[in-house]
C-alpha cells in the first residue's frame, strides 16, 4: 500500500484531500509543520510527499532542499496559496516534481499521483457500497439498512490503511464495536486488540497502565509492568473517551504519536512499538477544544480519519 505524507499549517484544508485519497486505498499521514514533517519523512518513509511550500516560503523551501539531499528519488507535489510564477519557479529548480495552485483539484491530484505511483489505480468497484454477503464479515454488529451498509463500506475502507482513527458518537452507540471491527478487517487481525477506557481511572493509575512502570518507579511498584501500549504491539489500542484524559497525559500521548516510542514510568530505556491507536469520544472534540479539555494539536494527531 502506498503511502502518502501531506503538510500545510492549515490542516482542516487537507481533510477533504485525505478522505479523498483515502477512498483510492492510499495510506495518509498529515503534519502540522515542517519540523513534524520531516521527522515523518524520516519514520514513514512515504512513497510521495504533498506539500503547501508557502507556509512560510523560505522554510517550505529549506524542507524541500533538506529532503532532496537525503532522497532525491522522492516525488514531491507542491501548492501555493498565492498564485505566483516565482513560486512556481522557485520550486522546480529546488526540486519538486509538481505544482498546483489552491483550490487542489481531486481530480488534478490523483492524475498526477497515479504518474508516480502507477500500481495503485482505483477501481469503479471500490467505490461501490458493500453488499450483503460483506455485512457477514461484521461482528456483533447487526443492520441492513442504507445507513449501516454505507457505515460498514467506511469501515473496510479504513480497515486496510494504518491510519489513526476518531469515531465519535454518543454514549451507547457503539464505537467499540466499530473500532473492533475496523481491527478484525485488517491486516493486525492476529494481533491483539486492547481496549482502554480513559474516563475510569484517575490520572496517575492510567498513566501506568498506558506506559507501564519499572521496578520502584513508586512506592508499591514492587516488580515491571509493561502498559497498554507495550501489549498492544503489531496491534490495536482503543483508547474510549479520549477527551477525558488528563491535559499532561494528552501531551505524554502525543509525544508517543508523534515518535510512536516512549519510557516506562522510572524506565531510562526508549521503547519502540507498531501499534494502530483509534480513539473514541462522546463529546464534539472541537467544543472540548474550546473548553481547554482536549489538546488542539492532540486533536489534530487522532483526527486523521474521522
Amino acid at each position: 500500500m502506498h503511502k502518502i505524507l501531506l503538510n500545510d499549517q492549515k490542516i482542516d484544508s487537507l481533510r477533504e484531500v485525505t478522505r479523498f485519497l483515502i477512498t483510492y486505498g492510499f495510506d495518509c499521514f498529515i503534519a502540522r509543520n515542517y519540523i513534524d514533517a520531516a521527522k515523518l519523512i524520516e519514520s514513514k518513509s512515504p512513497d510521495l510527499f504533498i506539500v503547501n511550500i508557502t507556509q512560510p516560503f523560505e522554510k517550505g523551501k529549506q524542507l524541500v532542499n533538506q529532503i532532496r539531499q537525503k532522497n532525491k528519488n522522492l516525488p514531491i507535489i507542491a501548492y501555493s496559496n498565492k498564485n505566483s510564477i516565482q513560486h512556481v519557479v522557485t520550486a522546480i529548480k529546488m526540486g519538486v516534481n509538481e505544482f498546483l495552485e489552491k483550490p487542489i483539484s481531486n481530480q488534478d491530484l490523483i492524475r498526477i499521483i497515479e504518474n508516480y505511483l502507477p500500481s495503485q489505480k482505483i477501481t469503479p468497484q471500490e467505490k461501490q457500497r458493500i453488499s450483503k454477503n460483506d455485512v457477514k464479515k461484521f461482528k456483533d454488529i447487526i443492520g441492513n439498512s442504507s445507513s449501516i451498509k454505507e457505515l460498514f463500506n467506511k469501515v473496510q475502507k479504513i480497515a486496510k490503511i494504518n491510519s489513526t482513527v476518531l469515531l465519535i458518537g454518543e454514549s451507547g452507540t457503539g464505537k467499540e464495536l466499530i473500532a473492533k471491527n475496523i481491527h478484525l478487517l485488517s491486516d493486525r487481525k492476529n494481533k491483539p486488540f486492547i481496549p482502554l477506557d480513559c474516563s475510569t481511572l484517575p490520572s496517575n493509575l492510567l498513566e501506568s497502565e498506558l506506559f507501564g512502570y519499572e521496578k520502584g518507579a513508586f512506592t508499591g511498584a514492587t516488580q515491571s509492568k509493561p502498559g497498554v501500549l507495550e501489549l498492544a504491539n503489531k496491534g490495536t489500542l482503543f483508547l474510549d473517551e479520549i477527551t477525558e484524559l488528563d491535559y499532561s497525559l494528552q501531551t505524554k500521548l502525543l509525544r508517543f504519536l508523534q515518535e510512536r516510542n516512549f519510557r516506562r514510568i522510572g524506565g531510562k530505556e526508549l521503547i519502540k512499538v507498531d501499534i494502530r491507536v483509534i480513539t473514541a469520544t462522546n463529546r464534539d472534540p472541537v467544543e472540548a477544544i474550546e473548553k481547554k479539555i482536549l489538546r488542539e494539536d492532540l486533536y489534530y494527531r487522532i483526527n486523521v480519519v474521522p
